[in-house]
């Protein structure tokens, strides 16, 4: 099993970090596999990585820049982005990706912000619709994936406690 940590927790140089992902997120953006993401943005981003020992195999992050608020589309509900995941090829298949996803989905569901992503591949797709996200229209009416909000109540919330 392949452990997962927060960019700033896990111990390795931030910035070599940031730039070693950057790189390799570039590669796959020039094939057109993904868009480009700045060093300053994973640095600045809440991300988390999968780690094989030291070796960094997996990538995903909550996008600080995107939060969207607009009452008259989403009622209260505010938005945020969750993109830029990215396992190399050697690891996938491996439930690393759906892993990510649900790492950078538990941090923003307490916080009641809806997560949503814009998928570039049918493998992203594919990972972000096994962990719970289904078709939707981001607050900008770009198609995307999001992951449906889960109301507790309190009678809910009373029976996950006896469980």
């Amino acid at each position: 099993m392949v452990p997962l940590a927060k960019i700033e927790d896990h111990g390795l140089d931030q910035t070599r970090t940031a730039h070693a992902i950057t790189d390799a997120i570039c590669r796959l953006a020039d094939q057109g596999h993904m868009k480009h993401v700045p060093t300053e943005q994973v640095i600045n981003d809440v991300g988390w990585v999968a780690l094989a020992g030291q070796d960094i195999v997996g990538y995903i992050r909550v996008k600080s820049e995107a939060v969207f608020i607009e009452p008259e589309k989403h009622g209260s509900t505010r938005w945020q982005e969750v993109g830029s995941l990215w396992v190399p090829d050697p690891w996938k298949g491996q439930k690393i990706s759906e892993k990510l996803i649900a790492s950078a989905t538990a941090f923003l569901l307490p916080k009641h912000i809806q997560p949503f992503a814009i998928c570039r591949n049918a493998q992203s797709t594919r990972a972000f619709r096994q962990e719970g996200y289904i078709p939707g229209l981001a607050p900008d009416d770009r198609p995307c994936l999001t992951r449906p909000l889960v109301q507790i109540t309190a009678k809910s919330y009373d029976m996950m406690l006896t469980a």
